[in-house]
């Protein structure tokens, strides 16, 4: 089991329900053909496969910063050798781009095995090269997540005006969210970063200062979360999107050590989760 954590189960779960909330619950609207199943299943497969493979690779390449930051759940080097990682990275993206081919020959839209391809390549090249820019590698994990909505619901051409406002503040949440998830995680790793080598916002910056940087993202997501309420309305939304959000920085106010962003990580997670139930509910 313990080789399965490299593929991040439940960061891949909450990609899945991403995808179903999109296609299932905003564009079809509960009624599926059997054909409808099998692209849904597509796309699930498609971007799952993408983002496990990218953990593996990110991984394997921070074996070093890994060994600093969390030397007792390090797996590659440890764990699992490096050569079947990067065995692994391979067949599993290979898989990807041959189901997102599948996908465009299937559906007509050749812009879903483009899109595939184009992630394959990013994913690859996040950790060696984009991390080492402050910023830059946080944009593009929370780009890449931030695109799922929209590349869900392409080819479904009778959306609506509602369902594509819907689909558009899934993609500012999740955009905005993984930004702060993934700025948080490296304040978590500053240690093992800085000895890699890698000039993420938190080495650049340090502690303080991003602390406070991402204090000023948190209120941004609560004031979207607020409009979005606004909006849609309901006690429903009230619940499970703006309490989780308005409640999740306190801790991230009171931190005062690299180790109490753990916790925060999680609370984002589960707000993310929060806040695809409030969309499908309204």
């Amino acid at each position: 089991m313990n080789q399965l954590s490299i593929a991040r189960p439940i960061n891949l779960i909450i990609i899945a329900l991403n995808i179903i909330v999109v296609d299932f619950f905003i564009c079809s609207q509960g009624s599926f053909s059997w054909y409808e199943v099998a692209v849904l299943i597509l796309k699930i497969l498609v971007m799952v496969l993408l983002a496990a493979g990218g953990n593996m690779i990110n991984d394997y390449f921070d074996q070093k910063a890994d060994a600093l930051n969390k030397p007792k759940s390090q797996l590659v080097g440890k764990v699992i050798a490096p050569k079947r990682v990067i065995w692994l990275h391979l067949v599993i993206t290979t898989l990807a781009i041959l189901l997102g081919a599948l996908l465009s020959f299937w559906t007509g839209h050749w812009f879903y095995s483009i899109v595939t391809l184009l992630y394959a390549i990013v994913l690859y090249l996040y950790t060696p090269f984009f991390k080492r820019i402050p910023i830059l590698g946080n944009l593009v994990i929370a780009f890449c997540v931030a695109f799922i909505p929209y590349w869900t619901a392409y080819g479904h051409f009778s959306i609506g005006q509602g369902n594509s406002q819907k689909i558009i503040w899934l993609m500012a949440f999740a955009f905005l969210s993984n930004f702060i998830r993934e700025w948080v995680k490296d304040v978590q790793d500053v240690q093992g970063d800085t000895a890699q080598g890698y000039r993420t916002a938190a080495v650049r910056w340090g502690f303080q200062t991003s602390k406070y940087t991402l204090y000023a993202l948190w209120w941004l997501m609560i004031a979207l979360c607020c409009i979005y309420c606004w909006s849609h309305f309901s006690i429903e939304t009230f619940i499970l999107v703006l309490l989780p959000s308005a409640f999740g920085w306190t801790p991230l106010w009171i931190a005062t050590k690299n180790q109490d962003f753990k916790r925060i990580s999680l609370i984002l997670k589960i707000i993310m989760v929060m806040g695809m139930i409030g969309v499908i509910i309204h």
